[in-house]
């Protein structure tokens, strides 16, 4: 079992994915804001977070580099989830581990979650 943070701001996308961790054996969570992702992320300590690159107030590139910055995260796989077709180029600037294009497909979602696991 994965402990996976789900961040978007689309409180539709952040529920749904969490729905496909669950059944599929993971502990999921879902914050629909970077301020809200930071703070769960203390209590929460996830090994693995999906972040929307596309949020308002603070995006998922700088989310990013703030939760790479707090101890909890250490180790931790932050893959971004982005409608953008220049995604993957922002995710790999940004240092994340991987990137998706919405609408991800659901077993790659399981397959990222499940590698994340064994880590």
């Amino acid at each position: 079992m994965c402990r996976t943070l789900v961040v978007d701001d689309d409180a539709d996308c952040a529920d749904s994915l969490c729905l496909l961790l669950r059944l599929a054996g993971h502990e999921a969570a879902a914050a629909y804001s970077g301020a809200e992702a930071l703070a769960l992320a203390e209590s929460f300590r996830p090994r693995l977070v999906f972040v929307d690159l596309a949020m308002p107030r603070m995006g998922g590139v700088e989310l990013a580099g703030r939760l790479r910055a707090l101890p909890c995260m250490a180790g931790a796989r932050l893959v971004a989830l982005s409608a953008r077709h220049d995604g993957a180029e922002l995710a790999a600037g940004a240092g994340l581990d991987a990137s998706l294009l919405k609408p991800a497909e659901p077993g790659e979602i399981c397959r990222i979650a499940g590698a994340a696991y064994l880590e």
